[in-house]
């Protein structure tokens, strides 16, 4: 999911964070790699980088879980594992609400989690993103892993909106 969700950078560059970022957004911050401006990589290697910045996230979500005796599905798991990897200051924050599954709270929470950290508004580039993560776990993982504001999986979305239609 990550390579589709970061895209692929062979060269350093600036992220809207103006963050220094090379391949599928990995930064110094993770120490697993080091690099500078000038710094270029090829596909191969930007794997192996998100390979070792992803195990470090998901040792990290490990660990938070077993600290906060929370037990989640494979699927919040690897959500988490996702936030963490972008934004590890909001996990923390969120991460009760991710485990509650309910969509529109933890895109809700997200969003609230950025104004918060940053005191300023959201971005647009930011709200596109958390939709799009959303996106991802809809399309991706267990479709009633996640729920929305009314307690509807998405497969009880389309069984509503289909019984509408041939009501109609």
């Amino acid at each position: 999911h990550i390579e589709d969700l970061e895209g692929f950078k062979s060269k350093a560059y600036r992220d809207e964070n103006n963050v220094l970022t090379i391949g599928f957004g990995h930064t110094n911050a993770t120490g697993t790699f080091d690099f500078d401006k000038d710094t270029e990589i090829d596909r191969e290697q930007a794997l192996q980088i998100l390979q070792d910045d992803l195990s470090e996230a998901e040792n990290f979500v490990e660990r938070m879980l077993a600290n906060r005796n929370l037990s989640v599905s494979k699927e919040k798991k690897d959500f988490m594992t996702l936030v963490y990897f972008n934004r590890p200051w909001a996990l923390r924050e969120t991460m009760e609400i991710i485990a509650e599954g309910n969509m529109d709270l933890v895109i809700k929470s997200q969003l609230d989690s950025y104004k918060e950290n940053r005191d300023e508004d959201v971005p647009n580039w930011y709200v596109n993103r958390i939709n799009k993560e959303a996106a991802f776990v809809k399309e991706f993982d267990d479709p009633n892993c996640f729920v929305d504001y009314y307690g509807l999986t998405p497969q009880d979305e389309r069984q509503q909106n289909i019984k509408r239609f041939q009501e109609d």
